[in-house]
């Protein structure tokens, strides 16, 4: 998984991406790079299938996505009948 953190319960290792792209979003506004702002905003992953065990994911992702506005979310889905 792309930039997911490499340590730490798994379902807060996708955590990582919104660390990663506020990273990026950080540099960019700090205008070495030029006038264009990138990474203002992120859909992150969050495994709804978790039920309210999902809340600590989904704030983390608003506590660190604070450059890059970050949205968590994922599709929960039953099993075939």
């Amino acid at each position: 998984m792309s930039m997911y953190r490499a340590e730490g319960p798994e379902p807060m290792r996708p955590v990582g991406e919104t660390e990663f792209v506020n990273g990026v979003a950080a540099q960019s506004a700090s205008g070495q790079y030029g006038e264009t702002r990138v990474a203002a905003g992120i859909v992150g992953f969050a495994d709804l299938a978790l039920g309210a065990a999902v809340e600590p994911v989904l704030q983390a992702h608003i506590v660190v996505g604070q450059l890059a506005n970050a949205c968590a979310e994922e599709a929960a889905t039953e099993p075939a009948e």
